[in-house]
């Protein structure tokens, strides 16, 4: 009978993943949702600096930011719609104060640098080779902030210049830390309001500049995320309300993939052991006292942290 699907096979990674190692994360909201099951799993990992941004350009000039320290200034700020904001981060930095928004900028930067100086893995995830740039100055920007529309150009990023602008970044993280391994992902999320056609050759141009990449550096390697929601699941059954994002259901079949691709047995074993104390931890069981529930959670944490520094610890001594 036939299984009325193709899945995806994907060889192993050449190395492997586990708790003694760091990670770091940057790029589209599919970024966060990989993160955020590193980070429930209790990896140690940091994930977008400058929040979610999509346009590989973006997520470029972020690093550049991190690998060199930059400072911001209020004059690096524009004031909108009642509000100051960096055009290269996410609304979430934005304020009222500007020096209060520029300290909180400032203090991630240097929290990233350091994080990225001892990252083991950089994980990213690119959303739309579609940019923006602000008319006024030509600046290439992360988010427009709820700005005009005349306030801005659109352009899209050929694959040949994504691919010129990364080798120099990927080259500059390497001087920060040449042991870093990088894993680069398409997002599987469709940007349909630039159009159905236009989303398809945004998406082309990313995976041909991504795959161009791979080609180039021996410590960079591609996971087809977009691949196995377009063609291993297929189903509008696997994405949200909205037909576009991805549903919880298959951000965890992406996640079941991207673990087996990339983490060894033990480590594996390891995850299942922590799934149902960390389930439980979710949850406040029915019918419980809080008190009595206090003491159950800090059971559970404290067998949490017993598997993890085992887990190290035998490792550790490979």
């Amino acid at each position: 009978m036939s299984s009325f699907r193709t899945e995806i096979t994907i060889a192993p990674a050449p190395f492997r993943l586990n708790h003694q190692h760091r990670i770091v994360s940057y790029g589209s909201c599919f970024a966060e949702n990989m993160s955020e099951k590193l980070e429930w799993y209790r990896f140690a990992t940091n994930t977008n600096s400058h929040g979610i941004i999509f346009n590989p350009y973006s997520v470029a000039m972020a690093l550049e930011d991190v690998i060199s320290l930059r400072k911001y200034h209020s004059s690096d700020l524009i004031f909108a719609n009642g509000f100051y904001h960096s055009m290269n981060h996410h609304g979430r930095f934005s304020g009222e104060n500007p020096d209060v928004v520029c300290d909180e900028i400032n203090q991630e930067i240097e929290r990233m640098h350091r994080d990225l100086k001892e990252a083991n893995l950089l994980l990213i995830t690119f959303g739309t080779a579609w940019y923006y740039r602000l008319l006024s100055n030509q600046q290439v920007v992360a988010n427009c902030h709820k700005m005009l529309g005349s306030d801005f150009s659109k352009e899209m990023a050929a694959a040949q210049e994504i691919v010129s602008t990364w080798k120099r970044i990927i080259d500059q993280l390497l001087q920060l830390n040449h042991n870093l391994k990088l894993v680069l992902t398409v997002s599987p999320v469709r940007h349909l309001r630039d159009g159905f056609h236009e989303n398809q050759l945004s998406k082309a141009n990313l995976l041909l500049a991504v795959d161009e990449l791979c080609k180039s550096f021996s410590h960079v390697h591609y996971f087809p995320s977009y691949e196995i929601l377009m063609d291993d699941l297929r189903d509008y059954r696997f994405c949200t309300d909205d037909m576009v994002h991805p549903s919880q259901e298959a951000i965890g079949y992406i996640w079941e993939k991207f673990s087996q691709w990339l983490m060894d047995d033990q480590t594996l074993n390891l995850l299942k052991s922590l799934n149902p104390l960390l389930k439980y931890l979710d949850h406040r069981p029915l019918k419980i006292g809080i008190d009595q529930h206090q003491i159950i959670v800090s059971q559970k944490e404290k067998e949490v942290e017993n598997l993890i520094s085992e887990f190290r610890q035998v490792n550790a001594m490979k």
